[in-house]
């Protein structure tokens, strides 16, 4: 990566793009130190994140991926509870947040809490990766292509599911997507990046009514008619 350099603002959604092999997934992967910078730096809540301890600072990190990585032999209930247990919440928060949590993806407890991964469909394995990830009230979420293996309907539905819990949750977020529609619909800014490098940042509206360059404007123009 060269020359990045961007800020995500409190309750704010930054949608990155690019061409394959940009850099997209490697960028989101050193927010939370899953790769490793060799120069410039990071900044979480105020602090260098080299100077915060890697567990600390991912279990203030929700992630969210493309293949949810559900524990198969965890029931659903075991599945979400897993980072605030990790972090010492006490039985009854841990039982409430999680009902709290099925509720809000509209999975109810009674109907989902026992079940296990193996009964879900690919929709709902990803609506409860998200809400694994949202758990422990993290300060930042990071998506990395989530919806990229679904359905068209499925994919539609959890677009609306993201934009709903960004207006209830007034969630923080990095989402990472190869649909240049998928990213102007979720992010109040878009990213856009070609080979490592930052070619152009702004609001999706910023972007489309100025483009700045060739490649830009092919590049979007691909799903909007410039």
């Amino acid at each position: 990566m060269n020359d990045v350099s961007f800020t995500v603002n409190k309750g704010e959604t930054l949608s990155i793009i690019g061409t394959s092999g940009s850099g997209k997934s490697t960028l989101l992967r050193t927010l939370n130190r899953l790769l490793s910078t060799t120069q410039g730096n990071i900044e979480f809540r105020g602090k260098n994140i080299m100077d915060i301890p890697v567990i600390e600072l991912r279990r203030q990190i929700g992630y969210v991926l493309q293949e949810p990585a559900l524990f198969p032999h965890w029931t659903i209930e075991k599945n979400i509870e897993l980072v605030p247990q990790l972090l010492g919440w006490s039985k009854e928060n841990i039982a409430e947040r999680v009902q709290e949590l099925l509720e809000l993806m509209q999975m109810p407890y009674k109907n989902y809490g026992t079940r296990y991964p193996s009964e879900l469909s690919g929709g709902e394995k990803q609506r409860i990766g998200i809400a694994r990830a949202l758990a422990a009230k993290p300060d930042l979420v990071l998506f990395d292509e989530p919806f990229s293996a679904l359905d068209p309907i499925t994919r539609s539905d959890l677009q609306q599911e993201i934009l709903r819990l960004k207006e209830k949750l007034k969630m923080t977020s990095v989402f990472v997507t190869h649909d240049v529609k998928e990213a102007f619909l979720l992010g109040d800014r878009v990213l856009i990046l070609d080979r490592g490098k930052m070619i152009q940042t702004g609001t999706p509206k910023e972007i489309m009514n100025n483009p700045v360059n060739d490649f830009v404007e092919k590049f979007i123009a691909t799903e909007y008619e410039l």
